[in-house]
């Protein structure tokens, strides 16, 4: 009898780790702020305007930064795409990516605040050590400079839909 009980810990543990891996191949795992993926009714959300271009602009959502979201696997379904994106953040469309998610949420931020890069969350978030959580994205290779300052620069330009 003992050893049918250790021999079905293992299978629960080996359940749980098989589990663990799955959600670290997909990059995310939902509700890593808050160990929920619903918004918490009793914070009040911000609000976040999308943005517009303040005069010429240098950077591309369309060209130069859909692509990097869609390269490290932001969009995908199992982080901030689908139908459950993670801590209910959604980079799914352009306009989904203003809506604050949890984390933005509970600080009373935006995610991106148009023609202000360091208030916006968004950019706390894709460096090292952010308030809350952990850098993105999450269990990969952070952006390099030169991407990082895409995100800067097309925020400090208006964050336009371009």
């Amino acid at each position: 009898m003992d050893f049918v009980g250790r021999r079905e810990g293992r299978l629960v543990l080996l359940g749980a780790c098989w589990t663990a891996w799955v959600a670290v191949l997909a990059g995310c795992v939902p509700g890593v702020l808050d160990d929920t993926n619903e918004p918490d009714p009793t914070i009040e959300r911000p609000q976040c305007s999308t943005g517009a271009a303040l005069g010429s602009t240098s950077v591309s959502y369309s060209q130069d930064l859909l692509p990097i979201l869609t390269r490290v696997g932001c969009v995908a379904s199992a982080c901030h795409g689908g139908d459950n994106p993670a801590v209910n953040f959604s980079l799914a469309t352009y306009e989904s990516m203003f809506a604050p998610g949890s984390g933005a949420t509970m600080l009373g931020l935006c995610p991106i605040v148009p023609g202000d890069p360091d208030a916006s969350y968004v950019i706390e978030k894709l460096q090292p050590g952010p308030r809350t959580g952990r850098q993105m994205p999450d269990r990969r290779t952070p952006l390099n400079d030169a991407e990082f300052q895409l995100f800067v620069t097309w925020i400090r330009e208006g964050a336009a839909e371009n």
